[in-house]
């Protein structure tokens, strides 16, 4: 049976130099934020490394904060580089998304289509993002604390421009680590 497997054990083996850097160099109990889309990397930082991640979509077992679920989902966007002009096309473009964050049942995580709480959540995101958005990139980041931000590619210029303090600390892999310089 594992041959069914083996993509799936190969998709996790390249998150592995990524997962050394950090032992090796990262301090215990650091904060990393994740600038990719796989959920599932994400879950390995705390599993295989002494850091924690700034965000998790594993809210609703978690106990995560509402507010702080919707901080984190905003960030994504704004790391997404969504336009606050985009962010209802962005959100029903993304309603899994919405889902996966926001779901409060069973039913909520498995539905699909205009049900009125994705709705009412989209429209509370979508004028949240409103604000979130005219806040400066970092000052979103900073809400709390990031040690590092790791991507599957280098970061676009405009975000690395929106982030001064943050500095390229390795590549490794196909992935880019970056630290932010501490005063």
């Amino acid at each position: 049976s594992f041959t069914v497997e083996l993509p799936w054990f190969a998709h996790n083996q390249r998150f592995g130099s990524v997962m050394s850097w950090l032992n090796l160099n990262a301090p215990k109990d650091c904060v990393v934020l994740v600038a990719h889309r796989d959920e599932w990397f994400e879950r390995l930082i705390p599993a295989f490394t002494s850091c924690n991640v700034y965000s998790t979509v594993m809210t609703y077992a978690t106990g995560v904060p509402e507010d702080r679920t919707i901080h984190n989902f905003l960030l994504r966007m704004r790391l997404s580089g969504v336009r606050a002009s985009d962010a209802r096309a962005y959100l029903v473009a993304h309603e899994d998304d919405v889902r996966n964050y926001f779901y409060t049942d069973w039913n909520q995580a498995f539905g699909h289509g205009e049900e009125p709480w994705i709705l009412d959540r989209i429209a509370l995101l979508e004028k949240e993002y409103q604000v979130f958005s005219k806040k400066s990139l970092e000052e979103n980041i900073k809400t709390y604390r990031a040690d590092y931000i790791v991507s599957d590619a280098p970061l676009a210029p405009s975000l690395r421009n929106a982030l001064p303090d943050l500095e390229l600390a390795t590549s490794t892999g196909a992935f880019s680590i970056y630290s932010f310089r501490k005063d």
